[in-house]
């Protein structure tokens, strides 16, 4: 009898270690996703590193992961570049972005079976069937997007100019257990990014000047407030200069500061956190007052070889109540810009 419970023991042992076989994760009950580049993204050698050269648009999605043999608990692990990071060469890395925390695969410091990773809020309770443990899923809502930054420091002396990469696609993560990899092919999400070839080094930099950083709307009179009229406009201008005659443009993404949130039925208006009678839209003046969206990128310098280029936009306060509803004081709004080369 002793034996006997010994060998049980054992047996549950090898069961229980197998992990790397034993989960499954989808992401909207789809195992792939592919995302295909169609933008070129630009990257200088003077660019220091840490840069980030392009983000692409946030997913959120629900993830559902389970067991499909016998285990014990187990978190779900983020696996970062599951197939090779040596695609992108010696200047660009892939990062992660998982519910609004930036990982860049420099950064991770746990690996499995030589693929960095990073444990995530999920965590599977265990499965005691040979028929899997779907009923027992673990469903979350994820954010994500994925992102290129610079890997090496800025090198002002030979500049580099042609392609990055010469792959076709490039696996940025999997989704999967604690014991690694699941050798079953297709059993657990990955995210690809496609396209490469759309990398490409250029010979220099620009640096980005604003005519005034924080535009002052002075003293607002309620006098005769309607809701969507605009109360002040104030002009201001942005200006990319570079030192080289290489032929590259610039995208730029708004992004609301803390002090402010985005309308929820009007995402193209930032409405402050201390006044909410007042809304703030940004207008590109060269391109007949179109409205600049937050969140979303948009080109701020078209494709050229120009060595200067300065761009007209205005800032508009606008009533979002009438004048019986507005709120008397002060009201404070802020934005950040990111820039990337194209």
């Amino acid at each position: 009898m002793r034996i006997l419970i010994r060998l049980l023991a054992l047996g549950a042992l090898l069961v229980l270690s197998q992990k790397s076989h034993a989960l499954t994760c989808t992401m909207d009950g789809t195992y792939l996703a592919d995302y295909y580049l169609e933008t070129t993204v630009a990257i200088s050698n003077t660019m220091p590193k840490g840069t980030v050269v392009w983000r692409s648009p946030n997913r959120i999605g629900t993830l559902k992961c389970w067991q499909e043999q016998p285990a014990g608990a187990e978190l779900v692990y983020l696996y970062a570049s599951p197939e090779s990071n040596l695609a992108l060469g010696e200047d660009i890395e892939i990062g992660i972005n998982i519910d609004g925390t930036d990982y860049t695969y420099s950064n991770l410091t746990q690996v499995k079976n030589g693929i960095k990773r990073e444990p995530t809020e999920l965590k599977l309770d265990g499965c005691r069937s040979f028929a899997g443990c779907e009923d027992q899923a673990k469903i979350k809502t994820v954010s994500y997007n994925f992102f290129f930054s610079k890997r090496s420091p800025a090198n002002t002396g030979q500049a580099k100019e042609g392609p990055v990469s010469s792959q076709s696609k490039f696996a940025v993560f999997q989704l999967d257990g604690e014991g690694g990899l699941n050798p079953k092919v297709g059993s657990n999400y990955r995210q690809y990014v496609h396209n490469l070839h759309n990398l490409r080094y250029i010979a220099c930099s620009s640096t980005i000047a604003l005519s005034q950083s924080t535009i002052n709307f002075g003293s607002l009179s309620n006098v005769n407030a309607q809701r969507d009229q605009i109360a002040r406009q104030k002009p201001f201008s942005i200006t990319a200069n570079k030192n080289c005659d290489s032929a590259y443009g610039l995208a730029a993404l708004l992004k609301p500061l803390t002090d402010a949130k985005l309308d929820a039925q009007r995402e193209h208006v930032l409405v402050p956190e201390d006044n909410k009678s007042v809304g703030i839209t940004l207008h590109d003046m060269d391109n007949n007052e179109r409205v600049v969206p937050f969140n979303q990128e948009f080109e701020l310098v078209p494709h050229s070889q120009d060595r200067t280029v300065t761009r007209h936009f205005a800032a508009r306060a606008v009533w979002l109540t009438d004048k019986a509803n507005t709120t008397l004081g002060k009201f404070n709004a802020g934005a950040t810009i990111d820039i990337y080369y194209k």
